[in-house]
């Protein structure tokens, strides 16, 4: 069996066609039933189909079993592939509110592989600008301000902070632009993800960047995440323990920055609807076809 887009033709691939769907949010398991149902019924037809119809057999098996939700992000994410771009999503917030995880889970709707953490262009920084030059970029954000002399600063937290994001946002601005000229999708995510000190140090503004906040309101949530995100890393949860006064003071600094900019903040109460309220948000401000949305 093969499938026909632009005349030419394609091996049919139930694997594709599950990831195609998994993607979209359907569990895997219920993603590989849909794919059986389809390549049963194309039994006995010609050695051939049309990838439009393929698709039509698809969102027909999504709305039968009830998933109307991931049928629209299926459509959706199909015509995602037809539009020009690169699209870059930012996902900032506070150390351990949950940015990476809802990166990774953000792609794997939208199909963008590459999601960078600002601490990993933080790294690179550090191999490149020497403790002596840039102290406050060889501390974690939350331990900056230790690495400051000057004794004329008021907050010395905020004010270090400030000083390390400022830094790797000239990395992350190089980033995005290698991407926007190569027409590379994008996930960025970090702490240092924080409104207007990219769009300062970047020099053409990409065409679609969409930026999110995430907030835990709960302190005690907030905490936990700690110990939760470490499992099967190296990090101990109790050194951000030991300083959570200083990383809730900077989260909340993010939460104000994110106001006054007008960015959106989203209450990482319940992964799967953060990650909805994202995907939603991108497809509806996406230049896509009414008769798709």
């Amino acid at each position: 069996m093969y499938v026909i887009h632009d005349d030419n033709k394609y091996p049919f691939s139930k694997g594709i066609l599950a990831k195609s769907l998994y993607q979209s949010g359907v569990p895997l398991e219920e993603a590989y039933e849909i794919v059986r149902v389809i390549a049963d019924d194309l039994e006995g037809e010609a050695d051939s189909v049309k990838a439009s119809r393929l698709k039509e057999m698809a969102s027909e098996e999504l709305i039968r079993g009830g998933w109307r939700q991931e049928e629209r992000y299926y459509r959706l994410r199909e015509t995602l592939t037809e539009i020009k771009r690169p699209m870059f999503i930012l996902i900032g917030g506070g150390p351990g509110v949950g940015k990476t995880t809802l990166a990774t889970e953000v792609g794997r709707r939208l199909g963008i592989e590459r999601i960078i953490g600002s601490d990993t262009v933080r790294e690179i920084m550090r191999g490149i600008l020497s403790r002596d030059l840039v102290p406050t970029l060889h501390e974690s954000t939350f331990k900056a301000m230790d690495s400051l002399k000057t004794p004329y600063v008021t907050d010395k937290l905020i004010y270090a902070f400030n000083d390390q994001v400022n830094l790797v946002n000239r990395g992350l601005s190089s980033v995005v632009e290698r991407g926007r000229k190569e027409g590379l999708d994008m996930i960025l995510d970090g702490v240092h993800i924080v409104p207007g000190f990219l769009d300062s140090t970047l020099v053409k503004q990409p065409k679609y960047m969409f930026k999110y906040v995430i907030d835990v309101p709960d302190i005690e949530a907030h905490k936990r995440h700690f110990f939760t995100r470490e499992k099967g890393s190296l990090r101990d949860p109790r050194r951000y323990i030991d300083n959570f006064e200083r990383i809730r003071r900077i989260h909340e600094y993010i939460l104000e920055v994110a106001r006054g900019s007008g960015v959106t903040i989203l209450e990482n109460a319940d992964l799967t609807e953060a990650i909805d309220e994202i995907v939603t948000d991108i497809y509806s401000r996406l230049d896509v076809e009414e008769n798709v949305i």
